[in-house]
């Protein structure tokens, strides 16, 4: 069975479906632990139903973002996900969430686009990542030149003052690339 017989919709873009048929690979033969940044998004966990249909007992999932997780929370309760694990929490601060190198894999589809400081969330995935392991990052194929232009002076001060908030510490809407 193919692993996208399990669902009828695969969310994102295509690098987003390739990550998951590498997964689909990693997992079916062996038993993994998971870290998923930024697991929420428009659909929570959805990325991971085809998975978690065929291979339920084949990963630990933990899941982390910084915003909706209760939402996510109540989807896991509601499937009966005893392996999906979920916390509200940001990537630059792995270090006090998880053990060091404690994930065979870690995963952050459409998620580096929003971050400010790359460098900070890098090294951070790097310290809880297992030698060995793999990391599978994507970003946003939306918008693969500027967004806004100076043209367009209202879109342009909002991605402005985003901008500034995240060079704060406000990183909730941070969004590239800006021009």
């Amino acid at each position: 069975m193919d692993i996208f017989e399990t669902t009828t919709e695969i969310g994102g873009n295509t690098a987003k479906v390739k990550v998951l048929c590498e997964l689909s690979s990693i997992v079916k033969d062996k038993y993994v632990k998971i870290l998923d940044v930024g697991c929420v998004g428009p659909s929570p966990l959805q990325f991971w139903e085809p998975l978690l249909k065929k291979y339920p007992k084949n990963f630990e999932l933990h899941g982390i973002d910084v915003v909706g997780i209760e939402k996510a929370k109540t989807l896991v309760e509601t499937r009966g996900w005893k392996n999906v694990h979920l916390q509200t929490g940001s990537g630059y601060d792995l270090q006090s969430l998880y053990e060091k190198e404690n994930f065979d894999v870690i995963v952050a589809t459409q998620v580096l686009e929003h971050i400010a400081h790359l460098d900070k969330f890098l090294a951070e995935v790097v310290r809880v990542a297992k030698l060995g392991g793999w990391i599978f990052f994507t970003f946003d194929s939306a918008y693969p030149t500027g967004k806004y232009h100076f043209r367009e002076p209202v879109k342009f001060f909002k991605i402005l003052i985003k901008k500034i908030l995240a060079l704060i510490g406000n990183e909730r809407h941070y969004d590239v690339p800006t021009l």
